[in-house]
């Protein structure tokens, strides 16, 4: 019996039930933590942080129309895989190293220049190769991109 929480497992004998246990007995508490504004306001902050500072590694500008990024409009930012992808980067709840392996696979671009991208991807199923540039990237991969992100 554990005193505290008022729960008949203690800590030691089965970890899983204590864990379940224990969060019945805290519901109202754990609600009341998870709903406050001020957690919500961090969760917020530490994702804008991250996803900036994986812009940042990343040259901090879309490489079509050179928006720069900061902390005020780093939502209008998104990571394109130009590489095999092993999971999305968009939710920012990932260790810190997993993501800048990750992003490492990625170009930075506006969220407007990256619709155009996946609609030139789209296209280029449908069109003959040879209406497209090919743009040779440092690393051997090609790049595909329309004459619409020319400058």
């Amino acid at each position: 019996m554990n005193k505290k929480l008022n729960i008949p497992v203690k800590v030691g004998d089965d970890p899983k039930e204590y864990y379940r246990l224990s969060r019945i007995e805290r519901k109202e508490e754990i609600l009341e933590y998870n709903s406050s504004p001020i957690r919500k306001q961090k969760c917020v902050e530490r994702i804008r942080k991250k996803k900036l500072y994986l812009a940042n590694l990343l040259g901090s500008k879309c490489i079509h129309c050179n928006i720069e990024s900061n902390y005020e409009n780093i939502a209008i930012f998104d990571f394109h895989h130009i590489k095999e992808k092993s999971f999305n980067l968009a939710p920012f709840t990932r260790s810190l190293k997993s993501l800048i392996e990750e992003s490492k696979k990625c170009i930075l671009l506006c969220a407007n220049c990256h619709r155009l991208e996946h609609r030139r991807i789209e296209d280029e199923k449908y069109l003959n190769a040879n209406q497209l540039n090919i743009q040779k990237i440092e690393d051997g991969e090609y790049y595909l991109r329309n004459e619409f992100f020319k400058n």
